[in-house]
């Protein structure tokens, strides 16, 4: 049974491959992550005023009173970063 199709898995591992490494997913998907974290912490540096604008999404975000609760609880441990 086919649980996603291509253009999905595209998009969620970002056009990743295995390739001839010897890492699964979990670690290539690891690794792409970091990359990411680095690329924000990046422009959080040249830009800090960016931090006022995340604070103002989560204000925003826990105001609805549609989030769930896991999802609450998710948007309070990145307040608390």
């Amino acid at each position: 049974m086919l649980i996603a199709s291509n253009h999905a898995n595209r998009y969620i591992y970002g056009g990743m491959s295995l390739g001839n490494s010897n890492k699964n997913w979990h670690e290539l998907l690891d690794d792409r992550s970091l990359e990411m974290d680095c690329v924000i912490a990046e422009k959080i540096r040249a830009n800090p005023k960016l931090v006022q604008i995340a604070l103002s999404n989560i204000k925003r975000w826990l105001a609805n009173p549609d989030y769930s609760d896991s999802n609450r609880q998710a948007i309070l441990e990145w307040k608390k970063l």
